[in-house]
């Protein structure tokens, strides 16, 4: 992690990636054949080459035991990103749902459609026809996948499909079936709302600034029907340590908005310690800055043991 702190730009582009990667990857290839060789599939949920998804199965469970589902949504600016990235990153992802699933849960990477190609509210209604996909596939797969709680942890732009999915009326209303299911969101340094610090995804994702005002997370939170709101799972805020300050503020003014115009207590959040905004799932199966991952575990644990008293 010292390696992380000596990158001093903060701001998101081509060279903090590359020279975050850099830093993880020797880590990384030295638990490869711990990575490659844990039990994964890929399946396809949709029409598309973008409608793919891998399945990465805990193991050393007992046979009676139930296993939470957890997702992970990676990020990539509305308009990149691949759950099977090219090499030399080509661990990265993997090592994710690697982490997770040697630590209980039954773990899912699903790819989504990218902006240009498609525009809100494509992409988020994707993630949720990967669910739909687990909820009906995966018993059969895994019969002991706890699909009626789901958790959806989303980096960056997926933190951005997740909450807007779930505040979408339009896709809640098409995901009834699927919305009762999710347990808890997972919010890792998402763009809540537009700024000219990412203009180039506002106009790639949304289709102008306007639009991205409308149907950005801020702005469905403030449209969003009582029933909507009563029907919020409980959330949890992650951010890295050195995130710019920019992306950290549209966290702050969601939080803001959901306590002050919708009465909504303060979630929790979880700081990633010495990380910048690429590096924490970087950093998995690395045996560095792990911490931030061990408390989100702690955090899913405590909504499931509250979930199992009611």
């Amino acid at each position: 992690m010292d390696l992380v702190a000596q990158i001093q730009d903060t701001e998101l582009g081509p060279s903090l990636i590359e020279r975050t990667g850099g830093i993880f990857t020797p880590f990384l290839e030295e638990k490869r054949a711990q990575i490659t060789g844990h039990p994964k599939k890929s399946f396809k949920y949709g029409p598309t080459d973008r409608h793919q998804l891998d399945v990465y199965y805990p193991t050393n469970v007992e046979a009676t035991a139930q296993v939470p589902v957890l997702f992970w949504i990676y990020g990539g600016g509305f308009v990149r990103g691949d759950r099977n990235l090219p090499a030399p990153r080509n661990l990265i992802y993997s090592n994710v749902g690697t982490y997770f699933a040697q630590r209980g849960f039954l773990t899912i990477i699903p790819d989504y459609r990218l902006a240009p190609g498609v525009q809100f509210p494509e992409p988020h209604k994707d993630v949720y026809d990967a669910v739909r996909w687990a909820v009906k596939n995966i018993p059969q797969e895994f019969p002991q996948a706890e699909t009626e709680q789901i958790f959806l942890m989303g980096h960056s732009a997926g933190a951005s499909h997740v909450i807007t999915a779930t505040l979408h009326a339009e896709t809640a209303q098409a995901y009834s079936d699927i919305r009762p299911r999710i347990a808890g969101l997972c919010l890792f340094a998402g763009p809540y709302h537009p700024t000219n610090d990412f203009a180039p995804s506002v106009e790639a994702y949304w289709g102008g600034i306007e639009k991205a005002k409308e149907n950005s997370a801020l702005g469905l939170l403030h449209s969003a029907s009582d029933e909507i709101i009563s029907g919020l799972p409980p959330m949890v805020f992650l951010e890295a340590e050195r995130e710019p300050e920019w992306l950290r503020g549209t966290r702050i003014n969601l939080q803001r908005a959901l306590r002050e115009s919708r009465g909504i207590p303060d979630a929790p959040i979880i700081l990633a310690k010495g990380h910048n905004h690429i590096s924490p799932p970087a950093c998995l199966q690395s045996g560095q800055g792990e911490e931030w991952a061990e408390n989100v575990i702690q955090w899913i644990q405590g909504v499931l043991a509250k979930n199992a008293q009611k």
